[in-house]
């Protein structure tokens, strides 16, 4: 059986971004990476706390449903994450923020680019598509 051990969390704020990161993304060359299902990245469909439909302009899609494995169930190995980055033309280790609607499908995108690719420049927006859209003057596409 496991033994008890004492756990002292600290904050890495490091690994989340602001509204104001966010904004900053696409001057700064941050590659901005949206979780969310195909139909809520093109606007058809929206989240009940969204106050828009749409993405951040320049964001790609990379849905969080592809990180796992249909068979197993599994999240997937580093080549299948490598290729769905490829396959939206985002290096592997550049700046990114990965979002969704309330950070929770995020913390897939960040995690498969943190800790299955390795990059330490990956970030999480847990502000995402709810908190971005009260805004009326963030601009979405």
């Amino acid at each position: 059986s496991p033994r008890a051990a004492a756990l002292f969390p600290t904050s890495q704020r490091h690994l989340l971004a602001t509204r104001e990161d966010v904004a900053a993304a696409q001057k700064n060359k941050t590659s901005l990476i949206d979780n969310r299902p195909p139909e809520q990245f093109s606007g058809q469909k929206k989240h009940a706390k969204a106050a828009r439909a749409g993405t951040i302009p320049g964001a790609v899609n990379i849905p969080q449903d592809k990180f796992f494995d249909a068979a197993s169930g599994k999240f997937a190995g580093s080549s299948k994450v490598a290729a769905l980055w490829n396959g939206q033309d985002v290096a592997e280790d550049a700046e990114q923020i990965a979002f969704c609607n309330t950070g929770h499908w995020a913390s897939l995108g960040w995690f498969a680019s943190y800790a299955v690719l390795g990059n330490s420049k990956a970030r999480m927006y847990d502000g995402s598509m709810t908190q971005w859209t009260t805004d009326p003057n963030a601009p979405v596409q």
